[in-house]
């Protein structure tokens, strides 16, 4: 978790994508989506890691990062 000092977050709608994805490598070689979210004022709410094949992610390799 993280917060933003002085900063308070609207009553909870759910969560908007910010617009912008990405993909990068797990550890073993797996693609992970990466995916943001924010909340009603546009501010980050969620950043989402999502490994496809159910498998717990491992360590995902930040340098392998690509945003589309």
């Amino acid at each position: 978790m993280f917060e933003i000092a002085g900063y308070k977050r609207p009553m909870y709608r759910g969560q908007h994508p910010f617009g912008v994805e990405g993909w990068m490598l797990d550890s073993d070689g797996v693609e992970v989506s990466v995916l943001l979210h924010v909340d009603e004022n546009g501010r980050l709410l969620e950043l989402e890691l999502i490994r496809w094949d159910s498998k717990d992610l491992l360590g995902p390799r930040w340098e392998t990062l690509r945003l589309q």
